[in-house]
Order: C-alpha cells, then sequence, then structure tokens
C-alpha cells in the first residue's frame, strides 16, 4: 500500500490485510531508505507493509524557510547524510593493495558506516536506515578505485546495528 504523507498525518490507523493486527503506523516496523519514503511492516506478521511518501524536499523546506524547527532538524539531518557519502572513487586514498585486497564495510545501529582495509580507515560517511543501493553504489566505487580483485564485505558492529540496516529498527 502506498500513502500519501498528508494522508499519514490525518489518519494514522491501519489494519493487515494477512494477519488482522490493526494499529497506528507509527507502531508499525519502520525503515527509511531514503529521504522520500519510508516503510512500515506489520509488527504482528512481518508480510503487510505501506510505504509513506515523504513531501521532501518541497514541504520540509518550506517548513524549515517558515522556522519550524522539526522541519529544519530533518532537513539538516538529510543534507548532513548526503555531503558525508563519496561521489567519486578519487576521494579514496591510495592504498598498497596486497595480492587480495579486502575492504570491509562497517554499520553501526546509528547509521555510522566505515570501509576498512586490514586496521585502517580508508572512508567514513552516514547512511539513511536499510539503503541497500548505497551500499552497492559505494562497492562499485571501491571496486572502480581498487581494482576488479578487490573483495568487499558488509559486517555490523551489533545484532542492534543489523536490524537498523535491515529495516527492522
Amino acid at each position: 500500500m502506498i500513502m500519501k504523507y498528508e494522508e499519514y498525518e490525518t489518519n494514522p490507523i491501519v489494519q493487515c490485510p494477512v494477519c488482522g493486527w490493526q494499529g497506528h503506523i507509527d507502531d508499525m516496523n519502520k525503515r527509511y531508505p531514503d529521504e522520500t519514503v519510508f516503510e512500515c511492516w506489520c509488527p504482528g506478521c512481518k508480510n503487510y507493509s505501506v510505504d509513506i511518501g515523504y513531501p521532501y524536499p518541497e514541504y520540509y523546506r518550506k517548513k524549515a524557510l517558515a522556522g519550524d524547527p522539526e522541519a529544519i532538524a530533518r532537513v539538516g539531518h538529510w543534507d548532513a547524510v548526503k555531503k558525508s557519502w563519496l561521489r567519486d572513487p578519487a576521494q579514496l586514498p591510495d592504498i598498497s593493495p596486497s595480492s587480495a585486497l579486502t575492504l570491509v564495510v562497517q554499520q553501526d545501529g546509528d547509521g555510522n558506516v566505515s570501509v576498512r582495509s586490514g586496521g585502517l580507515v580508508i572512508w567514513n560517511e552516514r547512511w539513511f536506515s536499510g539503503d541497500p543501493e548505497r551500499y552497492d553504489k559505494l562497492r562499485e566505487m571501491l571496486i572502480n578505485r581498487y581494482g576488479p580483485g578487490t573483495n568487499v564485505s558488509r559486517e555490523f558492529t551489533s545484532d542492534d546495528a543489523r536490524s537498523y540496516f535491515d529495516g527492522w529498527k
């Protein structure tokens, strides 16, 4: 089901057609893959989802310009996350690859991501919750920079971090 943000604000009660759970959308499991949508799953069966489109950027930018403190914080957070992203493989440092270079993309439960080669941190950035496309883009840039033989793996600092990035926060 797709719901407009205005509907979410005025009628946030939903019923799962799979298991019958009924409640407020805020009680559902959520994932925020980017600044344009948040996804909600039924806490009973985890099968039913509601995708709610944020009216970003126009809605929150207008509210922020009008001085709304929540909108100012939200727009500031989204802008800061995107500013931290690797945009070009040339931003990555030169490192001496061994015969098989392994890079680890390590994620914590607060959206912090670091790329490591051995004990050396070569990149840090922040992600939106559960952003699978961002991982793929970062992986592609790492392989582009360090060569097709580069092994890129993904690790989580805790089960909470895995839950955050799998969308079950």
